[in-house]
């Protein structure tokens, strides 16, 4: 039926397929306006089809849908098509906005640890004034805490290379944390369980010389290979190759060969450096500061770090692996607070091991669950508890394939794309698989942030929930593009109202680019949250109910009051490219009488410029 749709929402059209003689089955593409869909499978007769914003043109234009049926439709049904008028209108619907803050609904106390970054730069991390700095990823698990050494694994021929300590970086993960810690910000270290780290330098695991030819070799030292035959696809080896690197062991007794590293020296280093500040997480029993992460992605160590573990860890080994490590971790800093499985992506939480010890081998149960399970009964049988926070790595897409989208098209699809941590609505096909879960509810819909907290709460109470990466990889700029800005800060704010507990943004934020010395406005706007003023003033600590009337995609907003209930901040962000937003708010619950502005500009995005302090005015405007 026809119908009329702005230019910057997203768009989902249904096509349905019938007939006298069954169930069609088949695919369906939809084009028009100079677009076309890839083939979308009918599911029970019907396809859904999302279009992301800026797709089609402004304008009017009619919609094809054609069907094409499979080999066991071909005998009942032939090829078809339908047709539907659309008009895409400029005017994109949050002109006028209307936001109701109602001060004694939904409150809850914000975690401050929700504000993260993974850096080891001391100015981008004094700046930011942010509440949880990590020192994590791939280099961590293998880091040489002594010689500040890392090996890059997968990411760059298994080499091993000083951890940068240049332009503000401290690669010492003791003294960085000293310094984290003496600004009055808390960190969130990584404690390995695999057994290697990087020798000194000059150091490489698949050497040519040793191995021979290889499918590539670093441009910069034609003996480091990336451990591939020349067909690129066979590895050199199924072994464990640890040339380049030193033996990590839990204490001096373990070590059975010279070079050895002790976990239990480098725990009791770091409990000294954390200090005895309390940490008090909100609606969570934790009060020790001492976080680690117990390791990183281990279910993917036979790709990142396929040369010291080749073979695919599975369920049991993941989740004995981490009952044990945090045990020991346990008797050598009293005050340690575990993070775990720091599982990296939406698939792996589903799915992961070898055949043997894989999900087929645990009875068909997901693996995040089974994980949880597994630890949760140890830890009941043992008495002890090893698990104090389930650490998850919450990288989101978009809901539409963008390999073809213009610069335009990925902005504002980045507009929306942190609905996927809170929006039953927002449904993502690609993810929507029988290979990545048969037993998940809503599959296509991540729903993250409630999703796991319920999932947590159902097997180990209590259990906080942390995002320790997060990103969404879309513009088309870099860290440099405002619309990142404007996804980030959409992102803590939906942290704050979901009650996540814990959160560092991976990749930054940096105020500037190394190369490009342009300004990263989405450092600015996670000052907004930490340190707008300069003074570490950021927003508020008691999240309450903030309704819009306009398009998450367009226009969001959150709101939060002080701990004395007096001041109120709230979080406006406006999406559209080409409109102001003209908002009035309805605050219930609260008399403001004045307000004070911090705004970040598309046309001004290195800076946060302050207001004088006004009389209140519900009407505002807020610039494209």
């Amino acid at each position: 039926h026809a119908t009329t749709q702005p230019f910057a929402e997203n768009l989902i059209v249904t096509v349905s397929v019938a007939g006298k003689s069954g169930m069609p089955a088949g695919t369906v593409v939809l084009s028009g306006g100079g677009y076309t869909s890839p083939e979308v499978k009918l599911d029970s007769g019907t396809a859904n089809i999302y279009l992301a914003p800026g797709v089609l043109a402004v304008g009017s234009d009619t919609l094809t849908a054609t069907y094409s049926p499979d080999s066991a439709s071909a005998s009942k049904y032939c090829s078809a098509t339908g047709t539907a008028a659309i008009t895409i209108t400029q005017a994109a619907g949050s002109t006028d906005v209307k936001v109701t803050i109602d001060t004694p609904a939904n409150r809850h106390l914000i975690s401050p640890y929700v504000y993260g970054i993974n850096a080891m730069n001391t100015n981008d991390i004094s700046g930011l004034a942010p509440k949880f700095v990590r020192f994590g990823g791939n280099e961590a698990s293998i880091y040489n805490w002594k010689a500040h050494t890392y090996n890059a694994g997968g990411d760059w021929f298994f080499e091993d290379f000083p951890l940068g300590n240049t332009n503000g970086n401290l690669n010492d993960s003791v003294e960085l944390l000293k310094y984290t810690v003496g600004l009055g910000t808390h960190m969130l270290t990584t404690m390995p369980m695999l057994n290697w780290v990087a020798k000194e330098k000059d150091a490489w695991s698949f050497s040519v010389a040793k191995f021979g030819p290889q499918c590539k070799v670093n441009p910069n030292n034609s003996d480091a290979g990336n451990g591939q035959k020349p067909d690129c696809k066979t590895r050199i080896t199924t072994e464990a190759v640890t040339d380049a690197y030193y033996p990590l062991v839990d204490t001096a007794s373990d070590c059975k060969t010279d070079h050895c590293l002790y976990r239990d020296e480098w725990a009791k280093a770091l409990a000294t450096a954390f200090g005895n500040d309390s940490c008090h997480v909100p609606y969570a029993t934790i009060a020790s500061c001492h976080f680690y992460d117990m390791d990183n992605e281990p279910e993917i160590w036979d790709g990142s770090h396929a040369d010291v573990h080749p073979v695919h860890p599975g369920y049991t080994e993941m989740a004995n692996l981490f009952v044990s490590g945090g045990n020991n971790l346990k008797k050598w800093d009293p005050l340690a607070v575990r993070f775990g499985p720091v599982t990296c992506c939406w698939n792996f939480f589903w799915t992961a091991g070898p055949d043997g010890d894989n999900k087929e081998a645990h009875a068909g149960v997901d693996f995040l669950p089974w994980w949880l399970n597994h630890v949760f009964w140890t830890d009941q049988i043992n008495g002890t508890r090893t698990l104090d926070v389930v650490d998850l790595h919450a990288y989101v897409g978009p809901n539409v394939d963008t390999a073809n989208f213009t610069d335009a098209q990925k902005r504002a699809a980045a507009g929306g794309v942190y609905r996927a941590w809170w929006d039953p609505m927002y449904y993502n096909k690609d993810i929507d698989a029988d290979w990545i879960t048969k037993t998940q509810p809503n599959r296509g819909v991540t729903l993250d942030i409630p999703r796991f907290k319920a999932l947590v709460n159902a097997i180990y109470p209590g259990t906080p929930l942390s995002f320790s990466e997060w990103e969404s990889f879309l513009v088309p700029q870099g860290e440099w593009d405002f619309s990142i800005a404007l996804s980030d800060a959409d992102a803590f704010g939906v942290m704050g109202r979901e009650g996540l507990s814990f959160s560092t943004r991976w990749g930054g934020p940096e105020a500037t680019d190394d190369e490009t010395h342009q300004p990263h406005p989405n450092f600015q706007a996670m000052q907004l949250y930490t340190n707008y003023d300069g003074a570490k003033h950021g927003f508020g600590v008691r999240s309450i109910d903030d309704q819009t009337s306009a398009n998450p995609d367009l226009f969001n907003s959150f709101a939060a009051l002080d701990a004395a209930g007096t001041t109120m901040t709230i979080m406006a962000l406006n999406k559209d490219p080409n409109h102001a937003a003209h908002v009035t708010f309805h605050l219930n619950g609260f008399h403001a009488t004045s307000f004070q502005t911090y705004t970040l500009l598309s046309t001004k995005p290195g800076a946060i410029t302050a207001s004088s302090t006004q009389a209140w005015s519900a009407e505002q405007s807020f610039a494209p």
